[in-house]
């Protein structure tokens, strides 16, 4: 009798500890949820702020001056069209400070698009610009759209603003890049190696616009993001400028 009690009291401390436990975990994950909805919507909120007062579609017109004044590491505006890409672009001395730094320069996990901090916009050949895949389908994740065959076939357009012109551009590429190729060059080494770069994009691609296809010394946009298709996978679209032409 007593080895039966001894057992039913072991039972019922397990149990109980069990049940602590998870109590505990579900807690933790109800934390963490709730962290980073809150987090989505303040970075969400900051963004449609910048949007509504500052960008090139803001009532009083693109305040580029103003953008700078609240951050100078601001570089340009992005807009791609048929997407809900519409942001600002900064640019630092290196490639990690802004991955979770809003463009305020608070914490937050939705980051702000950057340039390459090799970049030169005006004299690169390649100006790369880099963003995360956020699940609730802010920043680049809209990247992953031209991967549909039918939203392909739209033939969006990218559009910059910088200084006093728009610059546009039109997709070539859209493909999944490995992590052995190097995809975000700034430069090339001559006609042979952007050629090699060119024939490379692609092989690799998942759609390919042969209209849009650059030739050497054209002027690149490489849009870049996380991608899931396997280890350190890469979404990047690829594009072309088309026209430069002045913001009245």
């Amino acid at each position: 009798m007593l080895i039966c009690k001894f057992h039913i009291d072991m039972n019922k401390h397990l149990r109980n500890f069990i049940s602590v436990i998870l109590v505990a975990v579900m807690a933790f994950s109800g934390y963490k949820i709730a962290t980073t909805l809150l987090d989505y919507k303040k970075a969400e909120d900051t963004y449609t702020e910048i949007q509504e007062n500052y960008s090139p579609e803001a009532e009083e017109g693109f305040m580029e001056s103003d953008l700078k004044n609240i951050n100078p590491d601001y570089r340009l505006w992005l807009f791609v069209e048929n997407t809900n890409i519409n942001y600002p672009v900064v640019s630092y001395g290196n490639n990690d400070y802004y991955l979770y730094r809003d463009f305020l320069g608070q914490d937050s996990r939705s980051g702000t698009l950057f340039m390459d901090y090799r970049n030169n916009f005006e004299e690169d050949e390649s100006t790369v610009i880099y963003g995360h895949n956020m699940k609730n389908k802010t920043m680049f994740n809209n990247l992953e759209l031209f991967k549909e065959k039918d939203f392909w076939e739209k033939d969006s357009v990218i559009r910059i603003y910088r200084g006093n012109y728009e610059y546009i551009y039109k997709p070539f590429s859209i493909f999944v890049a490995e992590p052995s190729f190097n995809y975000v060059k700034v430069d090339f080494n001559g006609e042979n190696d952007f050629n090699e770069y060119i024939n490379t994009v692609k092989a690799n691609s998942t759609f390919w616009n042969k209209d849009a296809a650059p030739k050497y010394k054209d002027k690149i946009l490489t849009l870049s993001t996380c991608s899931y298709e396997f280890d350190d996978a890469r979404t990047v679209l690829e594009a072309k400028l088309i026209k430069k032409i002045p913001i009245n």
